[in-house]
């Protein structure tokens, strides 16, 4: 009984040794001037390795490894990434939770479907891995600024892209190297060379186009707009009028810009292949813009507002449900798309949202909805925000994760969405800080 009450004591003086260390590194000091280590270079380290997917791991990222090693530093202080622990570990611990209820109800047997547990438990590590994202992301952005914590995250994505993608897909720049390149172009802008911003999101806006990444081309042109009248947006206390005439220019610069990449596109500018596909979409599709999956969402939805839960494959009846809602928004959608993807084996609604619903039900549904309402007013005050980066990048980053949200898979684009969530919450904090630029 002594020996283990000694070893026990003897442990915790370790691990209070330990913290002390952790703590001494200068945790307070964003530049690391108090200790021998620098918590910048840390920073930067972990978000080059926050998107990198770790081999065997299907498409689990580096980021809540790196989070679990550094949680001692993470939570050493009482300082706003602490804070944060409360509120991401909530959304995450109901969304596990509400996945986990659905899925032993979905899994009874008058339900006909049945519950995968191995697809269960990875999509539970995707979730928990998304909120250590946050976590870390927060801590990176404050220990060495917005600038160096783009740059290292986009640069560390373009790796991976590098690394996963070649021999896979043909177009690199659509399946992710756009979104690194824009990134680090964007930040090695300073902030103060508005124009340069502007011709720089309207030539990487067209070179998107030519590759075919119309999502990038529209987000690009947002955020020329959204530039282009940041000067007038950024006293907007002192003059509601001048506010007024900035927000009603912002609206008819993206309006215009994006009629004039429509009208370009559709003349063949960029090549006949994206005009075509343009014009059968449109006509297809509608309102959805191509992204057919929508049809599937609302139906199923209304057929079953609750949602599925974790790991769990759709009965026929769900299958045939989600089939009439895309046959009815998206006028004959089908084909191997649909029975391999979407409903082959866990329901794909190509959605960060619509899969949050699907995995989460409600509770899922209304941590989505909470994350883009704190991108959006993050992206609405792109302009007052004491950052060091300018406002092209921050509305890129904001506008790509919406459309993340809204279109693209959560499995594929966690990290990605969780470190615009991350940037937006530290905006909203107004604690940014302007470290080095890592562009000479």
């Amino acid at each position: 009984m002594d020996s283990t009450a000694t070893s026990a004591h003897a442990g915790m003086a370790r691990a209070r040794r330990f913290r002390s260390r952790i703590e001494a590194t200068g945790f307070d000091d964003a530049r690391g001037s108090r200790g021998h280590v620098s918590l910048p270079v840390v920073a930067r380290i972990v978000a080059f390795g926050l998107p990198i997917t770790v081999p065997g791991l299907f498409t689990l990222t580096a980021g809540p490894l790196l989070a679990a090693l550094l949680w001692p530093i993470l939570t050493s202080r009482s300082r706003p990434g602490p804070r944060l622990l409360t509120p991401v570990g909530l959304a995450v611990y109901g969304c596990v939770a509400s996945g986990g209820v659905l899925a032993l109800l979905s899994g009874a047997p008058a339900a006909f479907r049945r519950v995968d547990q191995w697809n269960a438990l990875g999509q539970a590590i995707v979730l928990v891995s998304f909120g250590l994202i946050v976590i870390a992301a927060f801590w990176c952005v404050e220990a060495t600024g917005v600038r160096w914590t783009l740059a290292m995250f986009a640069l560390g994505f373009a790796v991976n892209v590098g690394r996963v993608r070649v021999g896979q897909v043909e177009n690199l720049w659509k399946y992710g190297l756009g979104l690194a390149v824009v990134v680090i172009v964007l930040v090695g802008i300073p902030r103060a060379r508005i124009g340069l911003q502007v011709i720089a999101c309207l030539v990487l806006a067209a070179f998107s186009a030519l590759n075919d990444t119309r999502n990038i081309t529209g987000v690009l042109v947002l955020a020329a707009a959204a530039t282009a009248v940041s000067p007038f947006m950024q006293n907007r206390r002192a003059s509601a009028m001048k506010f007024i005439v900035s927000v009603v220019g912002f609206a008819s610069v993206a309006y215009g810009a994006f009629t004039a990449i429509s009208w370009a596109i559709a003349r063949g500018w960029f090549g006949e292949a994206i005009a075509t596909r343009q014009e059968i979409q449109q006509r297809a599709f509608g309102a959805l813009g191509g992204r057919t999956e929508y049809g599937a969402f609302f139906s199923m939805f209304l057929h079953k507002p609750m949602g599925y839960g974790l790991g769990v494959f759709p009965s026929m009846n769900d299958i045939e449900v989600g089939k009439e809602g895309l046959d009815r928004y998206a006028r004959g959608a089908g084909g191997a798309y649909v029975d391999d993807y979407l409903f082959g084996g866990n329901i794909e609604l190509h959605s960060i949202a619509a899969d949050l619903w699907v995995q989460c039900g409600l509770v899922g549904l209304a941590v989505a909805v909470v994350a883009g309402l704190v991108i959006v007013a993050a992206m609405a005050d792109f302009s007052a925000s004491s950052v060091d980066v300018g406002p092209a990048v921050l509305v890129y980053v904001a506008g790509q994760a919406l459309w993340d949200l809204a279109f693209s898979p959560l499995i594929a684009n966690y990290s990605s969405f969780a470190l615009a969530v991350a940037i937006a919450l530290f905006l909203r904090r107004g604690r940014a800080l302007a470290g080095p630029s890592p562009v000479t």
